[in-house]
């Protein structure tokens, strides 16, 4: 997670997509790896920025009211379900705006938290802004169903099951998808469980604009 920029990380583990499934471990892999960009679709920050350096603009901004007062309405049951993540998640607060915590359904000790950054004013620009500043280990752009997205934290962790996704859906606001994998088969490419995550969320908005 971006550290003063999104919410803390939470982690994802969902029965099908970040189900804690085969030969998946528990414990610490050695030293950070990049994700590969053939298996999260990544592109490089070079490819998708634009020439002065800030976010791409956000064509179809995205209804926000609902997700700022209740950010576990980010993800219907029926997603939930789908992805694997248990029900009831549980909503907080931190000074990058509320947020929600989900368990896994299948291992609770994965989890998936969706943040709505309401402390950055300039939506995903404020993340760029941070790459500018060198804040983060990896910055990596790509898109997710048709919006702007960056993973990016300022520790890289995704070896050992952590990713970090912000996606712009105004030109104001971004949401971050903090995914943890600490066990199952779906550890060694945790950025492909945010993405789909995400992709679930911005489906989700859709439907309610």
């Amino acid at each position: 997670m971006h550290r003063g920029l999104r919410v803390a990380p939470v982690v994802v583990a969902t029965a099908g997509l970040l189900a804690a499934c085969g030969g998946g471990s528990t414990g610490n892999s050695p030293g950070p790896s990049a994700a590969s960009p053939a298996s999260t679709g990544v592109q490089s920050s070079a490819a998708a920025s634009t020439d002065s350096g800030e976010a791409p603009r956000i064509p179809s901004p995205l209804p926000t009211a609902g997700l700022t007062t209740d950010p576990c309405s980010a993800l219907s049951a029926s997603q939930l379900n789908e992805l694997g993540i248990a029900p009831r998640g549980q909503a907080s607060s931190n000074q990058a705006g509320p947020n929600c915590k989900w368990n896994g359904a299948a291992n609770p000790s994965n989890t998936v938290a969706i943040g709505v950054l309401t402390a950055n004013q300039n939506g995903l620009n404020d993340i760029y802004a941070g790459n500018s500043q060198k804040k983060f280990a990896y910055f990596e752009t790509t898109q997710v169903d048709g919006y702007p997205g960056v993973y990016a934290d300022s520790t890289d962790d995704r070896a050992n099951g952590f990713c970090s996704l912000s996606i712009g859906i105004t030109d104001q606001l971004a949401i971050d998808v903090s995914v943890v994998l600490l066990t199952g088969s779906n550890k060694t490419h945790p950025c492909d469980s945010a993405s789909a995550v995400g992709k679930a969320a911005i489906e989700h908005l859709k439907g309610a604009a």
